[in-house]
């Protein structure tokens, strides 16, 4: 699995300040979101057809909920996902990369909230 440069300088920073708050950025994480929807070849749809761009936005907005709502918020947009081995893509990377990957997770854009890595 491919991440980001951000996870070793993650890993770096835990290492340096155990215990201090980290907090990342609402751009940076929509970032990541629309290059991977460009590597799986999502832009075209995303561009032209407003159910998967509506769907696709929905993985934005989980950065807005509390924590504790993300996983019921997810299960959520899973459900309701236009058929798409590309939609499936995209979900299966949002889920490895953002809820299930130790390091690099939704919780360091949740809005307006700090974080303490562990």
């Amino acid at each position: 699995m491919r991440l980001s440069a951000f996870e070793p300088a993650i890993n770096a920073f835990k290492h340096t300040f155990p215990g201090a708050r980290m907090k990342g950025f609402h751009f940076h994480f929509t970032q990541a979101l629309w290059k991977n929807i460009q590597k799986i070849g999502l832009t075209e749809d995303y561009n032209q057809n407003q159910t998967t761009r509506d769907w696709l936005n929905l993985f934005k907005s989980l950065a807005f909920l509390p924590q504790e709502y993300i996983q019921v918020a997810f299960n959520y947009i899973k459900s309701s996902k236009p058929r798409s081995l590309k939609m499936t893509k995209f979900q299966n990377y949002f889920e490895s990369t953002w809820l299930n990957n130790r390091v690099l997770k939704i919780e360091l854009i949740i809005m307006s909230r700090d974080i303490t890595i562990k």
